[in-house]
């Protein structure tokens, strides 16, 4: 971490704690607790009476299978081995109980995109905001309907990133069809670097391309109950294996076929 990035972190607590006394995080200890506790059940709800999800995470800042986002001009991906620290906030939720249900989805999914990337990127929660890159916390202004939103491989912000959860995800008329860990899997998929599924069809203004093949159950599709699909698997670990710093690539895009630099970045912990 920068000294800068220290500084500004220093700052977002002076401030975070002079507008709420309560400020504070999850332990290392409290988090993993959380993973132990039994999920509660969901009733399902019939397909027809679904209610849409939607994630913000492309409406932020522009950034699969699977598609790859491309952002300021390239393709970011977290540089090979890394490992990402994130933080969640014990403060500020609905109730304790989405507080803990949040950390819990959140770690589930962390724990299985690590499996999957097998130490190309690892995840890993820590109880001090100074180690942290992510902050997961709850938003209560999100629309109608809106999920969480996440954020792209970057090393240009030098000050906390966050994994935003919005009010919709507590209430039951979402709930009972998106459970909150397989939203978190989608959302960790776009720290991976993955854009949506279908980013060609209706996301043409943000760009991205296309590596491997695609699939409409993907986990970066809006589909009820996302898991991360073998095709995911298999195109992340290839990307991750063989796009290089520096290298440019052409591949397809919204458009046509496009040429892009690739940019591996450390991730700010």
């Amino acid at each position: 971490m920068t000294t800068e990035s220290a500084k500004n972190r220093d700052l977002y607590l002076q401030y975070m704690r002079m507008e709420n006394p309560d400020y504070d995080l999850f332990t290392r200890e409290e988090a993993l607790a959380c993973t132990a506790e039994p999920e509660e059940p969901e009733d399902c709800e019939d397909e027809s009476t679904m209610h849409p999800y939607s994630c913000c995470t492309q409406e932020h800042d522009g950034v699969a299978e699977i598609y790859l986002g491309i952002e300021r001009g390239a393709l970011h991906l977290w540089e090979s081995g890394c490992v990402i620290n994130w933080t969640a906030r014990r403060d500020g939720w609905p109730s304790r109980r989405s507080a803990r249900k949040a950390v819990r989805a959140t770690m589930d999914a962390c724990n299985a995109w690590n499996k999957v990337m097998d130490g190309r990127v690892t995840f890993q929660y820590v109880s001090n905001l100074s180690d942290a890159a992510i902050e997961l916390r709850f938003d209560k202004d999100g629309r109608e309907g809106l999920l969480a939103s996440a954020f792209f491989p970057n090393e240009y912000r030098r000050d906390l990133n966050f994994l935003r959860v919005y009010s919709s995800s507590f209430d039951r008329r979402y709930r009972r069809r998106y459970r909150l860990y397989n939203t978190m899997l989608h959302e960790i998929g776009h720290i991976l670097g993955l854009r949506h599924e279908f980013a060609h069809e209706t996301e043409k203004g943000m760009e991205s391309i296309l590596f491997g093949t695609r699939n409409k159950k993907s986990v970066m599709a809006y589909y009820p109950s996302q898991e991360i699909q073998d095709t995911d698997i298999d195109f992340i670990r290839k990307a991750y294996d063989e796009l290089k710093d520096g290298e440019i690539v052409r591949a397809e895009g919204p458009v046509g076929e496009v040429s892009k630099r690739i940019s591996r970045v450390v991730p700010n912990n």
